[in-house]
């Protein structure tokens, strides 16, 4: 049952002989439905009446995709500090032994 009125949803669920799941119906059904959207603030533009919000990830994760996308500072040097080896494309371009911020400059300049 969707959103009936409380003391309805009690007459129901005490006259029923099946498993009476509610949502926003009030504590009184046999099993309740949330919606993980919902309860996380996934979804900004609208959230029902009967939903507490425990979080605004939907303006967390937007800040973080901002972040993610628009500093310019991908791949940052502190995260790509591993070497890459010597294979056969990497002897065909002159590298022995770099790293990635390296191959990046490099293909920079490849037309």
């Amino acid at each position: 049952m969707e959103l009936v009125p409380t003391p309805l949803a009690k007459l129901i669920t005490e006259s029923s002989s099946v498993p009476i799941v509610g949502i926003g119906a009030g504590p009184y059904c046999d099993g309740q439905v949330l919606v993980l959207h919902d309860i996380l603030g996934l979804y900004p533009r609208f959230t029902p009446r009967f939903v507490k919000q425990y979080a605004n990830l939907h303006e967390q994760m937007a800040l973080a995709l901002k972040k993610y996308t628009f500093n310019n500072e991908y791949p940052l040097k502190e995260i790509t500090k591993f070497k890459i080896y010597t294979s056969s494309w990497f002897a065909s371009t002159g590298y022995q032994s770099t790293s990635v911020q390296q191959v990046y400059k490099k293909l920079k300049d490849v037309p």
